[in-house]
């Protein structure tokens, strides 16, 4: 499915003000079954547990927030009506300001806030005279991304902030989901001729440096340690994803990176959490990170809950087996990204099971997503109210 959201900006920016004025909120959603417990950050890991600055054992249940990892490190432009969306959009520039009320009182304590190394810095970095690298980063996006952290937390929702890649970067596109990818700069790649499997073997294996002696995952880490330092000492960021679904290559040493880039970032916020994300395949993250304070997160869109088709196993046999490789590194699991699933006339008895199965296991969750990039999110995108029926779904697995 394309996602064409992005066509009418001028539409969208209409939109906006008028559901600033008029956002269905609490009134559109009703009263919670449920209430997920607060989190009060900073969080720690104990064994398979998330335990508050309360002293409280909590789960992560929540949404994803969609917006801010998209495009090419440019603001928004109502004037762009473009097919390719070229810039990232706060939930108010999506034309959905109703994002953080919504949340919080549907019930959800948490945000999985996907953002982008493209969004943070849109230009490559140069030196100076003595040889030191020199960062232009974008402040424009980051004064965005403080008002949309600001306005979660405000509404007393914990953040994750999780630095995304889908299809690796804006460079490539995926006409089953969106118009391109998202994540890496396009400066990367000089003459753009490169292949999206070459791209990702360029930074799994520090081939094209940015400068000699520079790798590619050197600059995705100054990324990560620009936020870290950025946010130091707010403990309602509860956690640091470091990337989303890695792809898989023979020979990563995907275990080493994430030690050496949650090292990096506990040294600036030693607070934090860090989610470590499942490689496509299960062969690609054997063995548990070195890390203190780790949390283990898969994505997962199943045919059905105990039903696969074809070469896709069922829900309940995919998150099971990864539950239990979680129990055996003795830390906290996580499905960070999950749609609506089992069809469109039986999804609530699918995913019902799932709610049940994740409550009675403790596995923490954020559903894919809150704002409409898909058909599947909690925002509609015609008339921006919420799909009550789904979030009821969701309400019960608290």
């Amino acid at each position: 499915m394309k996602n064409r959201i992005f066509q009418f900006p001028a539409i969208a920016l209409i939109v906006t003000i008028l559901l600033t004025a008029a956002s269905p909120t609490a009134e559109a959603i009703g009263k919670p079954i449920h209430q997920a417990p607060h989190i009060t950050g900073p969080v720690h890991t104990s064994g398979t547990d998330i335990i508050d600055a309360a002293g409280n054992k909590v789960r992560i249940l929540g949404v994803n927030s969609s917006g801010m990892e998209r495009g090419e490190g440019n603001e928004w432009n109502a004037k762009d009506v473009s097919p390719d969306h070229h810039f990232w959009a706060t939930p108010e520039e999506l034309g959905c300001p109703q994002s953080y009320d919504v949340t919080a009182k549907a019930g959800f304590n948490t945000v999985r806030l996907n953002i982008s190394w493209f969004s943070l810095e849109r230009n490559k970095p140069t030196k100076d005279a003595k040889g030191k690298i020199v960062h232009d980063w974008n402040t424009k996006f980051i004064t965005s991304l403080d008002h949309v952290v600001n306005e979660y937390t405000k509404h007393g929702v914990a953040v994750i902030l999780c630095m995304y890649q889908w299809h690796w970067s804006p460079l490539f596109r995926d006409p089953d989901y969106f118009e391109h990818g998202s994540g890496m700069p396009f400066w990367l790649y000089p003459d753009k001729k490169v292949s999206q499997k070459d791209a990702e073997e360029q930074f799994a294996f520090d081939k094209n440096p940015i400068f000699d002696g520079y790798t590619q995952q050197d600059g995705f880490l100054d990324a990560w340690k620009m936020v870290a330092t950025h946010f130091k000492g707010n403990n309602k960021i509860i956690a640091a994803e470091i990337i989303n679904e890695p792809p898989h290559h023979d020979g990563w040493k995907l275990k080493e990176m994430y030690e050496r880039f949650g090292h990096a970032i506990q040294s600036i916020n030693p607070k934090w959490a860090i989610v470590v994300d499942q490689c496509h395949k299960e062969e690609g993250l054997p063995k548990k990170p070195n890390l203190s304070n780790m949390i283990y997160s898969i994505h997962i869109h199943p045919p059905g809950w105990d039903k696969g088709k074809d070469d896709r196993p069922s829900g309940k046999e995919s998150i099971s087996k990864e539950l239990a490789k979680s129990r055996s590194w003795n830390v906290p699991f996580y499905i960070n990204d999950f749609t609506k699933f089992g069809g469109k006339d039986d999804f609530e008895p699918n995913m019902s099971a799932m709610m049940r199965y994740c409550k009675q296991n403790n596995i923490n969750w954020t559903y894919f997503t809150l704002q409409p990039v898909r058909k599947t999110s909690l925002i509609k995108k015609d008339n921006k109210t919420t799909v009550d029926d789904l979030i009821k779904v969701l309400q019960a697995g608290f």
